[in-house]
C-alpha cells in the first residue's frame, strides 16, 4: 500500500501550485487495482455465456421459434420491427415506418435460400 504524506510550510502560491500540479499529475496515472485488465474471452464464450444466462441447454432447446417485436425511432421518424425465426431454418423479418409508405419483408428459408418484397 502506497502512502502519500505533505508537509506545508509558507511558502510562495507559485510552489505550492506546483506541488498541487504534481499530485494530480501523479494520482491520475495509479491503478487502484494494480493489475491490468485483460480480455481473455473469446467470441464463442460470449456468446455460450449469454445463451446461459437465458437458460440452461435442456430448456432452450425446447424452444421451436421466436418473434420479437420493437417500437423503433430513427433520424427520420418511428417505425416498428417484427422478426420470427425458427429451428428449421425460416426466418421472417418486417419493417413499417411513419415516414414513408412501403414497408420491408424479408424471409430466409435455411441459410441458402430467400426472398424480399417491399409492400406498396
Amino acid at each position: 500500500m502506497s502512502k502519500l504524506v505533505l508537509h506545508s510550510s509558507e511558502r510562495s502560491g507559485q510552489s505550492n501550485n506546483f506541488i498541487l500540479f504534481i499530485l494530480i499529475l501523479c494520482c491520475s496515472c495509479v491503478n487502484p487495482t494494480n493489475r491490468e485488465e485483460v480480455n481473455d474471452k473469446s467470441a464463442e464464450d460470449i456468446v455460450e455465456a449469454s445463451l446461459n444466462a437465458v437458460g440452461n441447454k435442456a430448456n432452450r432447446d425446447k424452444i421451436a421459434n421466436l418473434v420479437s417485436m420493437a417500437d423503433c425511432i430513427s433520424p427520420d421518424g418511428k417505425y416498428t420491427t417484427e422478426i420470427h425465426t425458427a429451428v428449421e431454418g425460416y426466418s421472417f423479418f418486417k419493417q413499417v415506418y411513419s415516414y414513408k409508405p412501403a414497408s420491408f419483408e424479408a424471409v430466409i428459408k435455411k441459410k441458402t435460400k430467400g426472398y424480399s418484397f417491399s409492400i406498396q
